[in-house]
């Protein structure tokens, strides 16, 4: 099965991408390859950390956030959800210890 072919077959195709200008460019990249063969694309914000001036409990109004949301939309001609993951420290535990977040 080549890569093209379970993309195709996909629900839906998850994305990471995180407020970093390499990442940025990467995400879209697979954005617009991926909507190639499925434009069931959701991304994931990433890596989400609140900034000076950020007051909101709610993790979508976050200058972080809203650097990713802007980016896509600014390049990408139709509607993708984005979902917010703030960072934890749990996530880089899991993979030095290789074990579950429980």
């Amino acid at each position: 099965m080549s890569i093209a072919s379970a993309i195709e077959q996909s629900d839906v195709v998850i994305v990471p991408i995180y407020n970093e200008l390499k990442c940025l460019t990467a995400g879209l990249n697979t954005i617009i390859e991926v909507a190639n063969f499925n434009k069931n694309i959701i991304v994931v914000a990433t890596k989400l950390i609140k900034q000076k001036g950020d007051v909101s409990p709610d993790w979508k109004q976050c200058q972080d956030f809203k650097n990713i949301e802007r980016t896509i939309q600014s390049k990408i001609d139709f509607e993708i959800p984005i979902l917010p993951l703030k960072l934890s420290k749990a996530f880089d535990l899991i993979f030095e210890h290789e074990t579950s977040i429980e």
